[in-house]
């Protein structure tokens, strides 16, 4: 952490009245900070120093961006960084041949290439955190109790925009198929994908942060749509189609309004963007760093297919003590 950000932060709490620095914004790095003991940032440190040294040069800032989040980026910079630190750190401290960020031929590359007892496995870390509409019910909410401590903020309620998306597990639901298309095919081109035809992919996937939990039904619910052999159709919601049809359907009209997508290239892809879905072979879920369930796909193609004893090492992997600290909160 640059020697400036720290002397800023000083500054701020200096001259702040004791009320606004109650109900401040922090950069996520100084909460690390400030809630844990030095030998604990050390152990993050030296955290970070292995993935770096493991990985190409060129990404060695890449690797670290995460830690220059301010207190008004979104939240997924930071979890998404100490998730990505802490998934690498258990691959490189069990001893496992493994390369990291592999380049594919599309440009894009995944996270992680493990030796798994033989069996070759992409690895992609991702992580699932609280909303923008959350954030801003957030916002709004401590900008009144700045002036009203007794206010209490109830969901749905006054500091919820009209026709508000949640908090639902329907809603819940399409975030989970907008983050998973985000790696099988980015902005609904399998061309795109972080997972390569004719190997093995996994998601690893935490959900980190106030107001998100794997064990949710939505997340049940979106992955029984994911790995179906065929998308099953309409599925109403709170009034709403949550199945993944309609949700490819309403990502495609927004990217064709932002002149990302044309009709006639939707058409020609549609049944490419959903068996670009049988090359995942299948997702591990996680709070935060606990791994908490586990999903194989059985509708993937041969070539992408997992065995139980396969994902059960992986499983067995995740849930290992290879690291000394929990590097998504820092605490151990």
């Amino acid at each position: 952490m640059p020697g400036e950000r720290l002397d800023g932060l000083e500054q701020f709490v200096q001259m702040k009245p004791a009320q606004d620095l109650q109900y401040s914004k922090w950069p996520p790095v100084f909460g690390i900070l400030a809630s844990s003991d030095i030998e604990e940032v050390r152990l993050i440190d030296k955290d970070i120093d292995l993935v770096i040294a493991k990985s190409k040069p060129e990404k060695a800032r890449e690797i670290v961006g995460f830690l220059a989040a301010s207190e008004t980026d979104k939240v997924g910079t930071w979890y998404g960084g100490m998730f990505d630190v802490w998934s690498k750190c258990i691959v490189i401290r069990s001893g496992l041949i493994a390369e990291f960020d592999r380049l594919l031929p599309n440009g894009r590359d995944h996270d992680i290439l493990l030796d798994l007892d033989g069996t070759k496995l992409n690895l992609e870390n991702t992580v699932i955190t609280q909303d923008d509409e959350s954030l801003e019910v957030w916002d709004r909410f401590l900008s009144d109790k700045r002036s009203d401590p007794t206010k209490v903020l109830i969901r749905p309620g006054p500091y919820c925009p009209p026709n508000a998306k949640g908090p639902s597990p329907y809603y819940d639901t399409l975030r989970v198929y907008a983050k998973v298309f985000d790696k099988v095919a980015k902005q609904l081109n399998p061309g795109k994908s972080q997972f390569p035809e004719n190997e093995r992919n996994v998601l690893l996937l935490s959900f980190c942060g106030i107001g998100v939990n794997a064990l949710s039904p939505s997340v049940g619910w979106a992955l029984d749509e994911l790995f179906a052999c065929q998308p099953s159709g309409k599925r109403e919601g709170a009034g709403k189609d949550i199945s993944l049809q309609a949700w490819t359907d309403f990502t495609a009209n927004e990217l064709i309004a932002r002149g990302k997508l044309s009709v006639d290239d939707y058409v020609s892809r549609f049944q490419d963007i959903f068996r670009a879905l049988r090359r995942l072979s299948g997702v591990l879920l996680f709070n935060e760093k606990k791994l908490v369930a586990a999903r194989v796909n059985y509708n993937a193609d041969k070539s992408s297919r997992i065995s139980h004893t396969e994902i059960s090492k992986l499983e067995e992997l995740y849930r290992s003590k290879h690291h000394a600290v929990d590097a998504v909160s820092g605490k151990d």
